[in-house]
């Protein structure tokens, strides 16, 4: 029900306390809670408070322009600025060239002050106030990183943006697919993330055995990432773009990916919880959820097993060609008879799936 400070009333006293709450007000520690604290200010030695979330006039008047249809205008006091207006604009300038950029959600009536760090790399074009802000970027800031601030009359700190003054570049990061370390026989996915470039993508892979190149190729993409299947080998994929300013291709941007491989000589691989091993497999595939071909000792009566799970082997048509089940966290698929080649191991232990990719090679 509402409180006093919910409704964001006047501070309450003692005697209040004492007309409106139906059980009145204690101090006594034995009490439950919800008979010794209220939710007000600290009132004397008595009555106490704890932590509690207001429904202040703010909110009632945010509540109102919404029913309304209408923008509720900042109010310095409540820090809203940062929430409700955010610079618009390019997201990077090229040497030589002039950018606009804007403030979206500016309620009517306030004015707008820009002002750039580091001062005097570029220059204003339309000066420094108002809704939109042009800037020339010479030629010598290149390389540079602006700061863009906009001062709203109704709200403080200023929103800040910041803007790189560059030719175009690339760069690379490897997504492992939700996974730990890269496993053999999996894919890794290389994206982009350029400034000032634009697509199509051009990739280079290079397969790498015992560091001698062994096989090159190259793609073309229109979206800035490239799947890479990884087998036994480092890969190197490399990636340019062309710069939207000069329209020539940038310098490329390189990422290695080496599998992991179990020094011991076989392919075990574990990004998460699970040793599958050995992959490739020829007679068999062992799934354990133990660093050691130990079973698991039986969890105490009431408790979880985290060793149970169940395996299921899928052919490149999806048909299950092999099943298992444990409860001691270690079992085996038959693979002796079955056609080399690359397959789907599923494993389920609670809610939690995993999927590998499997080669049999006989």
């Amino acid at each position: 029900m509402p409180n006093y400070s919910a409704l964001d009333v006047a501070t309450v006293t003692p005697s209040t306390v004492l007309a409106k709450y139906v059980n009145s007000y204690t101090d006594n520690p034995s009490l439950p809670r919800v008979s010794r604290y209220i939710a007000q200010e600290q009132i004397g030695s008595s009555l106490a408070n704890t932590a509690h979330i207001s429904f202040t006039s703010r909110n009632a008047e945010w509540i109102f322009s919404q029913m309304q249809g209408t923008v509720l205008p900042c109010n310095a006091a409540d820090n809203e600025c940062a929430v409700t207006n955010r610079i618009t604009g390019p997201n990077a300038i090229c040497p030589g060239q002039q950018a606009t950029f804007g403030i979206q959600n500016i309620p009517p009536g306030i004015s707008v002050q820009w002002s750039i760090s580091p001062a005097g790399t570029v220059t204003p074009l339309n000066g420094t106030t108002g809704s939109t802000f042009t800037i020339f970027a010479p030629f010598s800031s290149s390389g540079a990183v602006i700061i863009l601030q906009a001062q709203l009359s109704n709200c403080s700190p200023p929103i800040t943006l910041a803007v790189p003054i560059n030719n175009g570049y690339v760069d690379t990061q490897l997504d492992l697919q939700g996974a730990q370390k890269v496993c053999p026989y999996t894919t890794a996915v290389v994206r982009v993330e350029g400034v000032n470039v634009s697509p199509p993508y051009y990739w280079t892979e290079t397969r790498y055995r015992n560091g001698t190149p062994i096989l090159t190729g190259s793609f073309t993409t229109q979206i800035p990432e490239y799947a890479v299947s990884v087998d036994e080998e480092t890969v190197e994929v490399s990636v340019t773009a062309a710069s939207v300013c000069t329209g020539t291709n940038v310098t490329a941007s390189t990422r290695t990916i080496t599998p992991y491989i179990d020094p011991n000589g076989g392919f075990y691989c574990d990004p998460t919880t699970f040793r599958i091993a050995p992959n490739p497999a020829d007679a068999y595939v062992e799934i354990s959820t133990r660093p050691t071909n130990t079973p698991a000792p039986t969890p105490p009566a009431g408790h979880a097993n985290p060793h149970a799970f169940k395996a299921q082997l899928h052919d490149g048509n999806g048909k299950v060609v092999g099943t298992a089940e444990t409860q001691v966290g270690l079992t085996r698929l038959t693979t002796a008879t079955l056609p080399a080649g690359l397959y789907h191991l599923v494993i389920q232990r609670g809610s939690k799936v995993v999927r590998r990719n499997i080669r049999i090679q006989h």
